[in-house]
């Protein structure tokens, strides 16, 4: 049988913590609300995250139904793919979005 030990999240390496972010980063996406064009820092702002998935051939974004209410409806929409602050942008009128019970 296993044995495991518990340990406090303070006391974990900092490269342990640092590959779990690293990790996290891959999967993660965030949501951005983009003037056009964005004229600052200050014309951008986060709407919240989601989590890449994929079931079989369909790939998606994974988000709380209180993320998706506040994504734009028509328009641009900012994504963060990566730990850098590289923005890319995609036309909301090429998505589509569905309930877990939908599918």
């Amino acid at each position: 049988m296993a044995s495991f030990e518990e340990i406090k999240i303070g006391e974990l390496p900092e490269a342990v913590i640092e590959a779990a972010a690293r990790d996290v980063a891959n999967y993660s996406i965030g949501f951005l609300d983009v003037k056009s064009p964005p004229r600052s820092s200050q014309d951008v702002t986060l709407l919240g995250s989601g989590t890449l998935v994929s079931i079989g051939s369909t790939h998606a974004i994974l988000t709380a139904h209180h993320v998706l209410s506040v994504l734009p409806r028509s328009g641009r929409l900012g994504l963060i793919l990566s730990p850098t602050i590289q923005q890319y942008t995609i036309d909301i009128h090429y998505s589509t979005t569905r309930r877990l019970n939908e599918i």
